[in-house]
């Protein structure tokens, strides 16, 4: 799975090869995809969404094993194909390809215009949206309280209004390389 861990120093501090000169704090996250990956055909939209479960009742989509365009409703639960186990899909993961070589990132759906979250989701990691160059729409989850480094760099996107539900940690490189982007507003205190 993944670890986190945040840490206070005070003063100045060393740590590997980040250094603080003041307070500061310093955010190290891991994330391994040595997990069994599980299958989750949804018959609404009939695409099949690659997902890793987080807890007994939590999950983070690792992608997509089909192509889309226009209009990507990420589910708000997703079922094992196998076991027909349900978990909540509380994350958005990055990078995940298949053990024939086959890529299922959500990243390469170039297509998307837009994305909607369910309330249920928390954090999208690191990269999940990058490259996605027709995405324009975020509809945003109510429960989101954290988006990682280049989570949607090198999109379409024109304005992003972060919600109010965004308290935990949003990366300041989160929307790079949107030369399209005039507009981005927090609208709570937020760590980054």
């Amino acid at each position: 799975d993944y670890s986190s861990s945040s840490s206070k120093y005070e003063g100045g501090c060393e740590y590997n090869r980040f250094k603080c000169v003041s307070d500061c704090t310093i955010r190290l996250t891991w994330h391994w995809t040595d997990r069994e990956v599980y299958y989750s055909y949804d018959k609404t939209t009939g695409y099949s969404w690659a997902f890793q479960t987080i807890s007994p009742t939590e999950a983070r989509i690792l992608g997509l094993a089909d192509r889309a365009d226009g209009v990507l409703k990420i589910p708000s639960s997703v079922s094992d194909n196998e076991s027909g186990r349900t978990f909540a899909v509380v994350e958005i993961g990055s990078d995940y390809y298949s053990s024939e070589g086959e890529s299922y990132k959500l990243s390469d759906l170039t297509a998307i215009t837009a994305v909607v979250f369910p309330s249920s989701l928390r954090v999208v990691r690191s990269r999940a949206f990058d490259g996605c160059k027709s995405l324009e729409t975020i509809t945003w989850s109510t429960g989101l309280k954290e988006i990682e480094y280049w989570a949607f760099s090198n999109t379409a996107l024109k304005e992003v209004i972060l919600p109010d539900s965004l308290t935990d940690y949003c990366d300041l490189g989160a929307f790079s390389d949107c030369p399209e982007l005039s507009k981005l507003v927090f609208q709570s205190r937020y760590v980054c």
